[in-house]
C-alpha cells in the first residue's frame, strides 16, 4: 500500500519530460539526501563545525544551573568574562535541549539540531501545499543553504525557520480566536528562537500579506501588536551580548545581513513556490541540473574546499572527524587554574576546545560570535589595551590558528615573551597548542573604559 501510493504521488505530480523509468525513482532522492545527511551528524555526540560549539556550551551552562543549582540563569559566567547573556537566541529550544541533555549528553543537542532540520521540510509543506510534491521538495532539499545550515550547525536559525513557517499556515488559517493564539504562540517561538532572523521574517511576511491579500493584513499587524510585548525581552538580550555592544554597528549589520539573506532563501522559498512551479514543471530538465550545479558551487565555498582570503574559513570537519581532545593534558596539569580568564584562539571550525575551557572552568575572555573572536592582527598597544579590557590572564594560541589565518598575534606574544611581559605557562608536547600568561602585561597596562580607546 505504501509503494502504490507512492507510485501514484510520483506519477501525479511528474514534471513534463521525465523518463517513465525514473517517474518513480528520482523522487526518493528527496527521502534518500535527507537521510543520508542527517546520519552524518546523529553519528556525532559532539559536532564539530562552524556554529556548534555555541550551542553545546549554552545547553551544558542551562543544565547544569537547572538541574545542580536550581536556577535558570540569564547570564553566563564563563563566556565573555561572565557577561554572556544565556539566551542571545535560542530560549525554548535551549531549555528543551538542556532537559533532554540529562539522559542524552551532549547528543541532545546535535538530535534536536537534525530534528528541527527536518521539520523545516514538512512545516515548508504545511505553509505551502505546492512543497508537498516531491519534484519541488526535492528542489527545496537540493538548497545550499539548507544543507550548509545543518552543516554549520545553524541550530537557533533552524528553529526559528522550522516555526515561522508553521506561523504562516496557522495564521492564513487563523479563522478564530483561538486559532489567532496560536499563530502568536508559534510568531513568539519564532523570534525567541533567533530575533535577527525572526523579526525580519515578520517584516518581510507582513509585505507579503500586504501585497496578497490586504484584507488580511490588520489581523496581521494585530497578531504582532499582541505578540511584540512576549518578543522584546528576547530583543532585549540579544542587543545585550558583548560583541553586540563591542562591533560597530555596520560590522553587525554586515554580518547580520549576510546570515539572513542565507536563512532567508530557505525561509521566503515556500512564499515563492506557487508562482515558480508552473515553470519548474515545464522545464524540469533544465531546472534540476541549474540548482545541482548550483548548490554543489555554493557548497564548495561554505564547506572550506574553496577560499580565498578571509572570507569563510570554516567548514565541516565534524562529517569526517570526532571533536578533539587535545587539552586533557593541561586541564590535568598544575598549570590550568580554573576561574582564570582565558583566550582560546581555534580555527573557526574546531571551537570544542573552548567548550572544554568552559566545562572545566576557564572563563573564556570572548564570546562563540565571530564578532567576538578578533581575529586580527595586532599591534604591541592594541593587544595590551585589549587584553586589558578584558582583564584577560592565559591567552591559548592553537597551531591550527596561526595556520589558517596567518595573523600575527602568536609572533606578538613570542616577542613579548623575549621582552618580559609574557611568559610560557604550558607548551603541548604535541605542539597543538601553546598557553601564554600575559598577566604581567595587562597588570602594566591601565584598564580602559571601552574598546573604542583601543582603537579596534
Amino acid at each position: 500500500m505504501p509503494a502504490a501510493a507512492w507510485r501514484l504521488e510520483a506519477r501525479r505530480g511528474a514534471p513534463a519530460g521525465i523518463n517513465a523509468s525514473l517517474v518513480y525513482y528520482l523522487p526518493l532522492a528527496v527521502v534518500a539526501l535527507l537521510a543520508v545527511m542527517a546520519a552524518t551528524v546523529l553519528q556525532r555526540s559532539l559536532f564539530v563545525t562552524n556554529d556548534s560549539m555555541q550551542h553545546y556550551s549554552h545547553v551544558w551552562w542551562i543544565s547544569d544551573q537547572l538541574f545542580h543549582h536550581a536556577s535558570l540563569p540569564l547570564h553566563f559566567k564563563f563566556v565573555d568574562s561572565g557577561d554572556a547573556t544565556t539566551f542571545p537566541y535560542g530560549f525554548v529550544p535551549y531549555l528543551t535541549a538542556a532537559v533532554l541533555r540529562v539522559p542524552l549528553g551532549d547528543w541532545a543537542v546535535t538530535l534536536l539540531m537534525v530534528t528541527g532540520w527536518l521539520g523545516i521540510v514538512w512545516a515548508a509543506g504545511m505553509a505551502r501545499q505546492q512543497l508537498r510534491d516531491p519534484w519541488l521538495a526535492l528542489l527545496f532539499v537540493l538548497n545550499p543553504f539548507f544543507i550548509d545550515a545543518l552543516y554549520s550547525f545553524q541550530f537557533a536559525a533552524v528553529w526559528a525557520t522550522f516555526f515561522f513557517l508553521l506561523f504562516i499556515w496557522a495564521f492564513e488559517r487563523s479563522s478564530t480566536p483561538k486559532a489567532r493564539m496560536g499563530a502568536i504562540a508559534l510568531l513568539w517561538l519564532s523570534v525567541s528562537s533567533h530575533p535577527a532572523l525572526g523579526l525580519v521574517a515578520t517584516g518581510v511576511y507582513g509585505a507579503y500579506v500586504l501585497w496578497q491579500d490586504r484584507s488580511r493584513f490588520k489581523s496581521y499587524l494585530a497578531v504582532c501588536a499582541m505578540a511584540a510585548p512576549f518578543v522584546a525581552p528576547f530583543v532585549y538580550m540579544t542587543l545585550s551580548t558583548p560583541a553586540a555592544g563591542e562591533s560597530n554597528t555596520l560590522t553587525l549589520l554586515g554580518s547580520r545581513g549576510e546570515a539572513v539573506l542565507r536563512r532567508g532563501s530557505v525561509l521566503f522559498f515556500p512564499l515563492l513556490a506557487p508562482y515558480l512551479a508552473g515553470f519548474v514543471r515545464r522545464n524540469y530538465l533544465l531546472v534540476l541540473p541549474t540548482v545541482f550545479a548550483v548548490s554543489l558551487g555554493a557548497l564548495a565555498i561554505t564547506s572550506g574546499l574553496v577560499r580565498w582570503d578571509d572570507y569563510n574559513r570554516g567548514g565541516y570537519p565534524g562529517v569526517f572527524h570526532a571533536a578533539d581532545e587535545a587539552y586533557n593534558g593541561f586541564f590535568a596539569s598544575p598549570e590550568f587554574e580554573p576561574g582564570k580568564h582565558y583566550r582560546v584562539m581555534p580555527p573557526t571550525d574546531r571551537e570544542e576546545g573552548a567548550y572544554a575551557f568552559v566545562r572545566h572552568g576557564g572563563v573564556l575572555t570572548n564570546g562563540f560570535f565571530s564578532e567576538s573572536w578578533l581575529r586580527r592582527d595586532w599591534t604591541e598597544s592594541q593587544f595590551a589595551c585589549y587584553a586589558a579590557y578584558k582583564g584577560m590572564d592565559f591567552d591559548v594560541i592553537e597551531a591550527a590558528y596561526s595556520r589558517s589565518y596567518k595573523k600575527n598575534e602568536a609572533g606578538l606574544l613570542e616577542q613579548l615573551v623575549r621582552d618580559k611581559r609574557a611568559s610560557v605557562a604550558y607548551s603541548d608536547p604535541e605542539q597543538r597548542f601553546t598557553v601564554y600568561d600575559v598577566r604581567p602585561l595587562v597588570k602594566a597596562t591601565p584598564k580602559p573604559g571601552s574598546l573604542n580607546a583601543c582603537g579596534l
